[in-house]
């Protein structure tokens, strides 16, 4: 006795799940961040940014120079906080490292109790430009 089996409806599920599984038709929530970030009207030199959009979500990025960039973003409402950290010193060789060991930093931290500190923005698909004052 021989069985037949009709495979299309298997196929064109397969086809539908990997079509979805290698995102045909786009993200929606997909965005791209970036911007500058300065302390009492100077570029914040070294830190991070990091916007939280939930509790098991967020995306961050460095801060060099004022300036940040975070190219895989998600979309949607966030809080965001910073840090200053002492920029690392630029060095090629294990004797250049200990040289600068001791040396004083150039550093500005962020005060605690600025206010600024933590904000609610709205991240939007696409391409966002967030400036932030602190």
């Amino acid at each position: 006795m021989k069985t037949t089996c009709n495979k299309a409806p298997l196929t064109a599920w397969l086809a539908a799940l990997m079509l979805t599984a290698a995102g045909c038709g786009g993200d929606s929530s997909s965005a791209s961040v970036h911007g500058v970030v300065t302390l009492d009207g100077q570029p914040l030199e070294y830190g991070s940014i990091r916007f939280e959009i939930s509790e098991t979500e967020s995306f961050s990025a460095p801060i060099e120079e004022g300036k940040y960039t975070a190219p895989k973003a998600t979309a949607g409402e966030a809080t965001v906080t910073f840090t200053s950290d002492p920029k690392p010193p630029q060095v090629s060789s294990r004797e250049e490292l200990e040289k600068t060991a001791g040396q004083k930093v150039n550093f500005r931290p962020i005060p605690p109790d600025n206010p600024n500190q933590r904000q609610q923005v709205t991240v939007e698909s696409g391409s966002n430009e967030l400036n932030f004052d602190l």
